[in-house]
């Protein structure tokens, strides 16, 4: 095979080309662009790849599994730069393929897109993810707020192309994280455990990956509590008020509007051409439970809260979780066959 030339790290050579190396995170914020934020272009580009490549069953190679099944990164063709390449993860519909894509969205919204894979659906209701590499976050030793404040800042400090002091390093990182805590917070993702985040020891770069399971943090009818499955990546195992800086306040609210939130919404759920999941599937009770005005709105209200409060507050309580889906360990106990076996032990170990 002809050597691979990735569509990722050119994507990113176009970011930093995009960023003046002179530029500080104050200034950045408060023109609503983040240092990392890839420019429209890039990302449209990456999009149109991940919705229209085609796909090289040849490539495949296994990157785990879980309830969902196995999951495979394969090359796809860029029709628009022959001989460029990207590795891909595909998502069935009933893999929650929709919640990817909607998540995807509202994170470039918030110019996060720095530190979450790219994601497209295609006709057939599935999703097609930017492959990121790297191991889990535990396995990088970041499993607290304080530590992947850390390795977001080392990140920053040893970048080449910002050049950034020690004092900038420390905001971009802080702000990073703060958004990517406010995403999973308006979104109620209830699933940000540390399998669900990937650091690359070789580069130090981070990915927050999974956004299958939004929605299931809160209450019927939009009600606000939220019981995340990371609480040391919120504000520790005792739950508490999760402060926002103000400035990053004033980025959310120039970048992200309850009426775009809307409009991503409708775009996503109710995509003409797109197959959603089929009836009877889990996929589909998870689907049927954000395609909605409730979750709509909830995130709508979610994100008011926010910056009506600079901060929020998450509580444990019974009833967050909407769905009534099993125990894995009740499916365990009946499981018939190796592979029901399989898909359930990896339910319990977390994937």
């Amino acid at each position: 095979m002809l050597p691979v030339t990735t569509l990722n790290s050119t994507a990113r050579a176009m970011a930093h080309a995009a960023t003046p190396a002179t530029s500080v995170v104050g200034d950045a914020l408060t023109h609503g662009q983040l240092l990392r934020s890839q420019p429209a272009q890039a990302l449209d580009h990456l999009e149109q790849v991940l919705a229209h490549g085609q796909v090289d069953p040849l490539s495949a190679i296994s990157v785990g599994g879980g309830v969902n099944g196995r999951r495979f990164r394969m090359l796809l063709d860029d029709p628009a730069q022959p001989g460029t390449k990207l590795w891909a993860v595909r998502k069935p519909a009933e893999a929650q393929a929709a919640q990817e894509a909607f998540s995807w969205k509202l994170g470039r919204e918030l110019g996060v897109d720095h530190l979450m894979p790219a994601v497209a659906r295609r006709a057939d209701g599935a999703a097609w993810i930017e492959y990121k590499p790297g191991g889990s976050l535990s396995a990088g030793g970041i499993t607290n707020t304080a530590a992947l404040d850390g390795a977001l800042e080392r990140s920053y400090a040893a970048d080449a192309v910002l050049q950034l002091g020690a004092q900038d390093a420390a905001l971009a990182a802080r702000t990073d994280r703060q958004l990517l805590q406010v995403l999973d917070y308006v979104l109620a993702n209830s699933d940000r455990h540390l399998g669900n985040g990937l650091y690359d020891a070789r580069t130090g770069a981070l990915s927050f990956i999974d956004y299958g399971h939004m929605g299931r943090g809160t209450a019927l009818e939009g009600a606000s509590r939220l019981s995340p499955g990371l609480r040391e990546f919120q504000a520790g195992n005792a739950g508490g008020e999760v402060k926002i800086d103000a400035p990053v306040l004033d980025y959310i609210r120039a970048r992200l509007t309850p009426d775009r939130i809307r409009a991503l919404h409708a775009e996503t759920f109710h995509a003409p051409g797109i197959e959603t999941p089929k009836a009877g599937s889990m996929g589909a009770r998870m689907f049927g439970q954000v395609n909605g005005p409730a979750f709509r709105e909830g995130i709508v209200a979610r994100l008011d809260h926010v910056l009506q409060h600079g901060s929020y507050r998450h509580v444990v309580a019974d009833g967050d979780v909407i769905t009534d889906l099993e125990d894995p360990g009740a499916v365990l106990e009946r499981a018939v066959g190796l592979n029901e076996v399989r898909r359930a032990m990896m339910a319990l170990d977390g994937f």
